[in-house]
This record gives C-alpha cells, sequence and structure tokens, in this order.
C-alpha cells in the first residue's frame, strides 16, 4: 500500500509535457508585381484616396479593368496596391485581393503606335509573312506599300493576339482581334505599321497575307 501511494504522489508531482500548440504560419497571398492589373470582383471595386477601407472613395472600377500597378503594399488586416487608369486621369488604391496581375502587353499598344515594340522588321509588300509573340509581347510590323492603291490584309491568329494598323502619322486606321481582315489605301504611298499584340499573356503564332488590289 505505502509502495502505491508513492508511486501516485511521485506521478501527480511529474510536470506533464506542454503540447505544442503552435499553429502552423500562414502565408500572405503574393501581392501582383506586373506593370498592369485587372479587376476580379463580383460587381465592382472601390477605388480609394488611401490604402484602408476607411479613406473615401474616389470610384468604382467595373469587373475586368485593366489599372496601371504603381504599387502594392502589405497591411496588418488587408493588402492594398496604388494604381491609375490607363489614361492617367485617375488614380487611387484598391484592395489587392481583387487585383490578378496582367501578363499580356500594355493595353494602350493597341491604340497607339507611342508605346514601344518588343520586335520590329521592315518589309515589302505584297507577300506573306508570319512569326510568333510571346506573352506580353509586342511586334511591329513595317509594310512599304505603293502609292494610291489598295492593300488587303489579311490575319490569322490566336484570339488573344490584337492587330491593330496605324498610317504614317500615327493615326489608328484599323484594330481587330484574332483572325481578321483590313483593307487599306495610302494615297500617298509610305510605310504602314502593323501591330501584333500580345493580350492575354500567352502569346502565339501569327501569319499575314499581304495582297494588292
Amino acid at each position: 500500500m505505502r509502495r502505491l501511494l508513492c508511486a501516485l504522489l511521485l506521478a501527480a508531482a511529474s510536470p506533464v509535457a506542454a503540447q505544442d500548440t503552435t499553429l502552423p504560419a500562414v502565408e500572405a497571398p503574393a501581392l501582383p508585381d506586373t506593370d498592369f492589373v485587372i479587376v476580379r470582383i463580383d460587381g465592382s471595386l472601390n477605388l480609394r484616396t488611401g490604402p484602408s477601407a476607411d479613406a473615401p472613395r474616389l470610384r468604382r472600377m467595373a469587373r475586368d479593368t485593366i489599372l496601371r500597378r504603381i504599387d502594392c503594399i502589405a497591411g496588418s488586416e488587408e493588402a492594398w496596391c496604388e494604381v491609375e487608369t490607363l489614361d492617367g486621369a485617375l488614380e487611387g488604391w484598391a484592395a489587392a485581393r481583387f487585383l490578378v496581375p496582367w501578363r499580356g502587353a500594355d493595353p494602350a499598344a493597341l491604340d497607339s503606335p507611342t508605346v514601344a515594340p518588343t520586335e520590329r522588321l521592315e518589309i515589302e509588300a505584297p507577300g506573306r509573312f508570319a512569326a510568333s509573340v510571346e506573352g506580353g509581347e509586342i511586334f511591329d510590323l513595317l509594310l512599304s506599300v505603293p502609292q494610291d492603291q489598295t492593300i488587303a490584309l489579311a490575319v490569322d491568329a490566336p484570339d488573344g493576339i490584337g492587330t491593330a494598323i496605324f498610317a504614317p502619322d500615327g493615326r489608328r486606321i484599323e484594330t481587330g482581334q484574332g483572325a481578321a481582315a483590313f483593307s487599306v489605301v495610302l494615297l500617298s504611298g509610305d510605310v504602314l505599321l502593323v501591330r501584333f499584340v500580345d493580350t492575354d499573356g500567352q502569346g502565339g503564332m501569327w501569319r499575314l497575307d499581304v495582297t494588292l488590289e
């Protein structure tokens, strides 16, 4: 009986092994690191004056709106990105969890030839030409065309590749997405800029058939 009592007392006095209650660390979601981001939300996203849900709202941004990313910060409760509209008219902060990286080229590339291309090539019409653009790239084809003659251009490309045609003065003449056909007349001849732009980050092959009519 005495031995049993001693054993019970020793067991009661022995420290209980501490249980490890440490929870595994939860990694914070990666912040967008691309030059452009796209809004992904059911509804609209608030653009605010500062990185806080209490900051005044500037505007609601619709789903699929592309914005230029300025910076992103990881807050204690919410990560925020400083962004601006593509035309530069409005700048503000938006919750980063509703922004995803835009892997395509600068969206302005289809509107203005001032956006620098990744690659360019000078050729003479007519003919058949083919090349590829990688994700986020811009390919410029400088096409020498005869004076006062109709130029027919047929593009075969994936849906993620946009095409824009610019006059020598920089004016945009036509634009299309994926497979498209264009007809252009330059009264004075000169060089026609045919631009191929990756718009979804996937890239792909394109082919251009140029004929004189």
